[in-house]
């Protein structure tokens, strides 16, 4: 069938880059550890690309594609005492690959604990990992990761789902959650918000070797 603007009765609906999640899991930790977030889709999610290859002849010019290619960019936030740097950093020195999942949450089936989500796969590397430290700001970088052959996302024909089981606990509530709950008059003090504020002029404690910590948001 057409598809497109002006050949569809359907209403249409916009997909919503924000609800994109990716997930990811070092291919040295055990298999019994789920895969834990990562972050949101970068300002450029990633590309699928094939190289022309140009033949000129006396009357046309012939084009050929080559090999796939593709990255995907996750817009990483680097949090005080989590060790998302330090994984990745390890990872990068090590040439280690990294299993990625990105999420579509515009997709959420179901209801809690059985709520699934449509997801692409991918195993990837880590070719450079840039840092950006804004004076005043938050620690963050857009990380390009190089997939390895071709993404996947589909399983047994059909758009491949992960389901809450699939991920860390609390994963699918990601979305759902404010930066902080609601307090009550003696919840707080004691420099209790101001010592969670990334302080760039002191190195965090990122001894996530183990991968204990939680990762970024």
């Amino acid at each position: 069938m057409p598809t497109g603007i002006g050949t569809t009765t359907e209403v249409i609906s916009p997909k919503f880059a924000d609800k994109f999640m990716y997930f990811w899991k070092r291919d040295s930790w055990p298999k019994s550890r789920k895969p834990e977030v990562m972050g949101l889709q970068g300002a450029s999610s990633g590309t699928n690309t094939r190289t022309a290859s140009n033949v000129q002849t006396k009357t046309v010019t012939l084009k050929s594609l080559g090999a796939k290619t593709q990255q995907r960019v996750v817009n990483l936030v680097y949090t005080q005492n989590d060790s998302l740097y330090r994984e990745l950093n390890d990872a990068w020195s090590k040439g280690e690959v990294i299993h990625l999942w990105r999420v579509d949450f515009n997709t959420l089936q179901g209801t809690k604990p059985n709520r699934s989500a449509e997801a692409e796969y991918s195993q990837c590397l880590v070719p450079q990992l840039p840092i950006t430290e804004g004076i005043g700001a938050i620690t963050q970088s857009n990380a390009t990761f190089e997939v390895q052959g071709e993404a996947v996302d589909d399983e047994d024909g059909k758009p491949a789902r992960v389901t809450e089981a699939d991920l860390v606990d609390g994963s699918f509530d990601v979305l759902d959650k404010a930066l902080y709950v609601f307090s009550h008059g003696q919840d707080v003090g004691d420099n209790s918000a101001t010592t969670n504020i990334p302080d760039e002029s002191q190195p965090s404690d990122n001894t996530g070797s183990n991968g204990s910590a939680n990762t970024g948001k």
